[in-house]
């Protein structure tokens, strides 16, 4: 009978620790893919953050040269205005 009692308790202990482990485990496999997925979502961030700088670079870039074409143009239609006046 004091067999029997020890073979249950030494396989309640044996069971309750391989449980523990096996929650451990699962524990640190999902512990593991939320890194990964936090990982992956920083790395889309920064892909995402790095080709909005280039975006607005290009914007700016974009910008300045309108900007120049409107200069010439305002200077284009100022000679254009004095040529009329000169012919009225």
């Amino acid at each position: 009978m004091e067999d029997d009692a020890v073979g249950i308790l030494i396989g309640g202990v044996l069971f309750i620790v391989v449980g523990a482990v096996a929650i451990v485990l699962i524990w640190q496999v999902f512990a593991t893919w939320r890194a990964k997925v936090q990982l992956a979502r920083e790395d889309a961030y920064r892909k995402l953050a790095e080709r909005s700088i280039t975006t607005e670079m290009e914007t700016r870039e974009d910008l300045l040269r309108i900007s120049e074409n409107l200069a010439d143009l305002q200077k284009r239609m100022m000679s254009i205005e004095r040529v009329m006046r000169e012919i009225d």
